[in-house]
């Protein structure tokens, strides 16, 4: 609900070192990431998505977020 929620606000997530895992179908993306709220800093944490590739290509199966206000020193 609230990705898919119209705002007037501007959400800008960053992402840094990206990990990518795979073997054969199954994969998994793992990510710092720090959010802006209107270009003022939020929060930050880690981002892991578990993919699955079946005949119609890689689709996300499972997202999983930590969420922290400190420390976040590399997005403030």
């Amino acid at each position: 609900r609230a990705v898919g929620t119209p705002r007037t606000e501007v959400w800008d997530e960053r992402i840094s070192g990206l990990e990518i895992r795979v073997d054969g179908n199954m994969a998994t993306a793992w990510m710092n990431y720090g959010f802006f709220l209107d270009g003022r800093f939020s929060h930050c944490g880690v981002n892991a998505f578990q993919l699955f590739r079946d005949a119609n290509g890689w689709g996300i199966i499972q997202i999983t977020d930590t969420r922290r206000q400190q420390p976040c020193d590399e997005w403030i």
